[in-house]
Order: structure tokens, then C-alpha cells, then sequence
């Protein structure tokens, strides 16, 4: 459609650019030859064209024999029509430019976003949560077979978030194409409650692999009902696993005969001032012990470092072999691939409670509340 519109724009700005210069050659044979004329010369008559076409008429230069008055009319008449169109089609290209990001149909071309494939309430909590979190300001592209209105409504909403939609089924290449997977930050694929309970996880998974199929180094969260599925996704490198349930026990479980149990977890998690999250450690504090970043985040950060993580990407294995490597480093690369996958557990970077004197590493991340 764009493509057509762009054609009809052509074409019309040719028919201009043609009638102009008809015009100006017309005119300018009518008027040399009254030398009482203001329009002598081709300069005169292509200015004088110009400013009739677009119905300015300065009055500088004006014909004033019947034949150059006669083209005047005809450009007149055929300029403001054309002008008119042309005026339209740079209209229409707009509003269906519009129209295809409200229907889901336009492609995202925003990079570092989040993309949210599949939708239920635990959406709806998260988009609640990161429209409070202050400071947030990414995209937020929202994949599935939402209708207009149904995502009107979800926009409606979040108001203060910048929320993008594709529509389309998640499991097809072209629709996480759209959402420029490539190019997210993080992908969030969750249990989408338009499928049956028995069959959502299989969904799902089958989602996790068509991403990793167009971006393999695609940083995924996922959200599953049963837990007997999480070793499928593991496969494919993903360890960021939410189990419906399964952290609901935990916490239940860790203080079954207190009255607090929930209520603490809700308060860490909810709380939109005093919640649990992640900071960056100021290259400062890299080097000295936990006992002096504890003592420096409850004075200068306001906060209560709880653990470490360790942020520091691991090394790609394109990053060590070219493509024209040999049959033997070809071998190596894919034993190393193989053995990446089966020994990524992001459990062990996470630090809980370390020692006073354990020491500060640079690209280390606290977790505080």
C-alpha cells in the first residue's frame, strides 16, 4: 500500500514539474511579445509558473495578453488540483501508517525494548509494576493475537508506558520478526490464557524455540505451569524459569507457623519505594570489602545490600573462532557449544549474604532492598 502511494506521489509531482515547465515556455512565447510585459525571459516565466502553481501569485510578474492569461487559468486550475492530491496522498500515507501500528501490523524498529509474547494476569501485574518503578522508560512491545480493542484497552491502562503491539500468533517467525527480537533487551514469554491449561506449556515452549531460532543469544524469561517441563528449556539455554506455584511454596513453606510469611514477600516485591532490586556498584567500591559497600550503600545509596550478582556476559563462541575455521576448531566449537548449555546455571552468580571480607569484583551487580 505504501509502496502504491509512493507511486501515485511520483507520478503526480512528475505531472507538475512537466506542467511548470510547459507553462513557463507557453507563457514566456505569449508575453516577449509585449514589451510592456514583466515576463521577458525563461527566468521570469519559470518564476511566474511557480508562484501560480501553488496559488501564492505574488503580483511581481503578471501576463497581460489573452494567450499568457489563458495559461494562467489552465495552471491555476490544474496546480491547486494537483497540489490538492498531492496534499491528500502525503495525508494517507500517515494515517495508514497509523492505522497499520494500531492494528498490529507495523514493524517494531525500536531497539534495547522488552518484548511481552503471550498474555494473562501476570502481565497485567508486571506492566502495573513497571508503570511505577520510577525512571522506567523503555518500550514495551506487546506480541499475540490481541484484538484493536482489547490493547486500546490495555493502553488505556498503562498510560504512562510506551507500549508498541504486534499481532500474531507467537510461534511464527514473521510475527517475532515484527517485534525485532534481535534487538530486545529482554523477552518475556509467559502462559497465555487463550490456550488450554494441558496444552499452554508445549505452546510455550514452542514459542522459547522459534525465538532462539532467529536470535540464539536471546535473553528469555518464561512462565510455565508445570515444572516437569523446565529441562525442555533448559536445552535451550534459558534459565530464567517461573513456575506457577512452585515459588508460591517456597514462600508459604518459609514460615508456616508465623503469621508474616506473605506478607513480607508481598511487601519486598510491591513496595514502590523500599522494594528489592538491582544497582549498579560504583567502580569505587570495586575492590573493598562487602563489610565497607554494606556501610557505603546505608549511608550515601539509602539502601541495604542483601547479595551479589554477577553480571559479567560470558564470552560468545563466535567471539574466539572465525567462520573459516578449520575442521579441528569447528570440532572445538561445537563441543564448547555443547558443553556451555549443559553448564549454565545463573544460581551460581548469585551471592546471598557473603562474607564481611569477601571482595568487590567489577561487573558485579547488589541486590538491596
Amino acid at each position: 500500500m505504501k509502496n502504491s502511494f509512493l507511486k501515485r506521489i511520483g507520478y503526480l509531482i512528475g505531472l507538475i514539474v512537466l506542467l511548470i515547465g510547459i507553462s513557463s515556455t507557453v507563457v514566456l512565447e505569449f508575453e516577449r511579445q509585449n514589451s510592456a510585459s514583466t515576463i521577458q525571459n525563461y527566468g521570469d516565466s519559470l518564476w511566474w509558473s511557480l508562484v501560480t502553481v501553488t496559488t501564492i501569485g505574488y503580483g511581481d510578474m503578471v501576463p497581460i495578453t489573452p494567450g499568457g492569461r489563458g495559461v494562467g487559468v489552465v495552471l491555476i486550475i490544474f496546480g491547486f488540483s494537483s497540489l490538492t492530491i498531492l496534499t491528500a496522498l502525503l495525508a494517507s500515507i500517515f494515517v495508514e501508517d497509523k492505522l497499520k501500528g494500531a492494528k498490529g501490523l507495523k514493524r517494531v524498529k525500536q531497539n534495547g525494548h522488552l518484548v511481552i509474547c503471550g498474555w494473562n494476569s501476570s502481565a497485567e501485574y508486571m506492566l502495573k509494576s513497571l508503570q511505577d518503578r520510577k525512571g522506567f522508560n523503555k518500550s514495551i512491545v506487546l506480541v499475540g493475537n490481541y484484538s484493536v480493542e482489547n490493547f486500546e484497552g490495555i493502553q488505556s491502562r498503562f498510560a504512562n508506558l510506551n507500549l508498541l503491539f504486534v499481532r500474531g500468533d507467537q510461534t511464527q517467525i514473521e510475527i517475532l520478526k515484527r517485534a525485532n527480537i534481535n534487538n530486545a533487551d529482554k523477552v518475556f514469554v509467559l502462559t497465555d490464557e487463550s490456550n488450554a491449561r494441558d496444552m499452554a506449556d508445549d505452546y510455550t515452549i514452542v514459542v522459547v524455540n522459534t525465538i532462539k531460532y532467529i536470535s540464539s543469544d536471546a535473553d528469555i524469561t518464561v512462565q510455565l505451569i508445570n515444572a516437569s517441563k523446565k529441562h525442555l528449556l533448559k536445552r535451550y539455554g534459558v534459565e530464567e524459569i517461573l513456575v506457577f506455584d512452585e515459588l508460591s511454596g517456597y514462600m508459604l513453606a518459609s514460615d508456616p507457623e508465623g503469621d508474616y510469611a506473605v506478607s513480607i514477600y508481598e511487601k519486598l516485591l510491591k513496595d514502590k519505594d523500599h522494594n528489592m532490586r538491582l544497582i549498579d556498584i560504583p567502580e569505587s567500591m570495586v575492590g573493598k570489602s562487602f563489610e565497607e559497600f554494606f556501610m557505603f550503600a546505608w549511608r550515601e545509596l539509602n539502601c541495604i545490600p542483601v547479595g551479589l550478582i554477577d553480571s559479567q556476559k560470558s564470552l560468545k563462541i563466535e567471539d574466539i573462532f572465525s567462520d573459516d575455521s578449520s575442521a579441528i576448531d569447528n570440532y572445538i566449537k561445537t563441543t564448547l557449544v555443547k558443553a556451555k548449555s549443559m553448564n549454565t546455571d545463573k544460581n551460581e552468580m548469585i551471592t546471598l549474604h557473603p562474607e564481611k571480607s569477601f571482595q568487590i569484583r567489577a561487573n558485579q551487580k547488589a541486590l538491596v532492598i
